[in-house]
């Protein structure tokens, strides 16, 4: 289940490389409207076809009127038009709800788009430049996806015209998510680009698996008017305490020659042992977490970058029983304290595509490499549990790409080395696939694996509705392996739909199983299948995407079992 809580940020935060979706918005979609879907980098192909592709199908356009025989042009003059939400020319721009939002939205600053780009009035630039630059644009939650590029070359000069709409960003949501039983909810106001600035407030109340709760939180991502991205929470309930600080300076393209990151969250609440699923044995945790890394980019190109940045990791875990009355096997304490270095490699193929997780709007996916090993040495001096070596390890892979399908690789891991063993490890392993059949159908497939080595009970794997296996109850199964795999046929009924929104529907089938160590054989399998209904409103901050599925057990239900309703926040993988 993806969906935003009090252990996230209510105020949704300027994103980082990995950014979490949020809730299902089911307000929002009364001021917004879905756009039609440009492919590649200027919008220079038919609406709605598919992203086009060299002989290995990954998208390289050139920005239309690139000489083709220039690396490099030197840039003259950069032109920034900006659109209202409803643009001019579009039916709904005329329409009262169209009228009224451009009325009351505050476009944004030309300034904001132009810190955007990486590159100036006076630089030399090449088309990596501006197609990074597109790339985070996009990735702005007060810009639409469909962002325009054009150029007017004469010789080895040139003139660039950025084109850019701005989407809905004051949003008062009231989200609602359902997983298997497991209900949560929040109303919230959020303000994602405060006067036409970029920069982001929100404010939330809610209740999520556990109690209630209030957050606000701030974010921008053009801190001090730099390559900056600040965000800051605060989440309070009865028995909830929960502070955020996340500072960074990226490393947005292979070129970025310097990058650090600071985060640090503290966390005070309940903690649910899950292995006694819904309604599991409840734990007060008092949580730190902490991680800083800085340093430059070691060697690379255009599309290449190493990266060797010194590094700090904290994590700390306390556990005492809420009712000691209730109470099940106890959950495990935590210190790790690890100085070391990340290693970070990246290889840009970035490709664009449609219709993967939106209906419609075009979405960037790289279809290369990208690896990030922290390697750590604790030691009791300097308050570690143990002492060894600690590591986390993040890697994606391209494994293909062509023209109407992609396959996608994740492997995600951390554990600590002592005396010789693995402790506390676990290691995940995503493969995904997407196939556009058609202009308005998409085939996707999702396997995932997980294994774990003595890894601390309150993190052992799980299955159940809040994880992908639709018709079982959330948090049914766990164990210390897991295997899962769901196959979905989405399609896209109606684009635009009285200008405000895209609708959509899934097919889908999930299964998969857990086991302990050693016990593969009493492993049993778990077959659901169902329905799903989808709803985007791409003139909303975000382009927010609803889900509703309904699914049944097939193989492996028990007496009892019968259709069980999700809805929450993106698609399910």
């Amino acid at each position: 289940m993806r969906r935003r809580s009090p252990k996230q940020m209510h105020a949704r935060p300027a994103p980082s490389v990995r950014a979490a979706r949020g809730p299902a918005p089911l307000l929002s979609a009364i001021l917004a409207a879905c756009c039609v879907a440009v492919p590649c980098l200027a919008g220079s192909a038919p609406s709605g076809a598919a992203a086009p592709g060299g002989p290995d199908g990954v998208c390289r356009p050139l920005p239309p009127g690139w000489p083709p025989d220039r690396e490099r042009l030197w840039v003259r003059e950069i032109i920034i038009e900006r659109e209202a939400i409803f643009a001019r020319g579009e039916p709904a721009r005329d329409r009262f709800y169209g009228r009224l939002a451009n009325a009351l939205h505050v476009t944004t600053r030309e300034r904001v788009i132009r810190d955007g780009l990486f590159f100036h009035e006076g630089d030399t630039v090449t088309v990596a430049d501006v197609q990074a630059s597109v790339r985070r644009l996009r990735s702005y939650p007060f810009i639409h996806p469909n962002v325009v590029v054009s150029v007017a070359a004469r010789r080895d000069t040139a003139d660039i015209r950025i084109q850019t709409r701005d989407v809905w960003t004051t949003m008062l949501d009231l989200s609602v998510g359902k997983e298997g039983g497991l209900w949560t909810w929040s109303f919230s106001l959020r303000e994602a680009n405060l006067g036409g600035f970029g920069k982001e407030m929100g404010l939330a109340v809610g209740h999520d698996e556990e109690q209630l709760f209030w957050g606000v939180g701030y974010g921008d991502r053009q801190f001090l008017g730099r390559e900056i991205i600040l965000a800051m929470n605060v989440t309070r309930g009865d028995d909830l305490a929960i502070e955020s600080l996340s500072l960074q300076r990226p490393f947005d393209r292979p070129t970025t020659p310097f990058g650090f990151g600071f985060g640090v969250r503290a966390f005070d609440g309940r903690r649910i042992d899950r292995r006694g699923g819904i309604d599991g044995p409840e734990w007060r945790q008092d949580g730190l977490r902490l991680r800083a890394v800085a340093g430059p980019r070691l060697a690379g190109s255009a599309r290449v970058a190493l990266r060797v940045l010194p590094s700090f990791y904290l994590q700390r875990e306390r556990h005492s029983p809420w009712d000691p009355d209730s109470v099940g096997a106890p959950l495990r304490d935590r210190d790790i304290r690890a100085i070391g270095v990340t290693l970070d490699f990246v290889h840009e193929r970035f490709s664009e595509r449609l219709r993967i997780d939106r209906l419609a709007d075009p979405e960037d996916f790289n279809l290369g490499s990208s690896w990030q090993l922290l390697l750590g040495y604790m030691s009791p001096r300097w308050g570690s549990q143990r002492e060894g070596l600690h590591a986390r390890l993040q890697v994606q892979e391209g494994l293909f790409g062509r023209e109407r399908h992609f396959l996608l690789a994740n492997l995600e891991g951390h554990g600590d080395y002592v005396a010789g063993s693995w402790r506390d490890a676990s290691a995940a392993l995503y493969v995904r696939y997407y196939a556009n059949l058609t202009r308005r159908q998409t085939l996707a497939l999702h396997l995932r694996t997980d294994w774990t080595i003595d890894l601390a009970p309150q993190d052992l794997p799980t299955l159940g509705a809040h994880r992908g296996l639709r018709g079982f109850d959330a948090y049914r199964f766990w164990g210390e392996r897991l295997l899962f795999g769901s196959l979905e046929d989405r399609l896209v009924f109606g684009e635009d739909l009285f200008g405000l929104v895209t609708v959509g529907g899934a097919l889908f089938l999930d299964a998969g199983t857990t086991w302990m160590n050693g016990e593969a054989t009493r492993a049993r399998p778990r077959v659901a299948g169902g329905v799903g209904l989808r709803l985007q409103a791409s003139r909303a901050s975000g382009g927010p995407l609803t889900r509703f599925d309904l699914g049944h057990p097939l193989v492996g239900g028990e007496e009892g079992d019968g259709w069980i309703l999700s809805f929450s926040a993106g698609q399910a993988f």
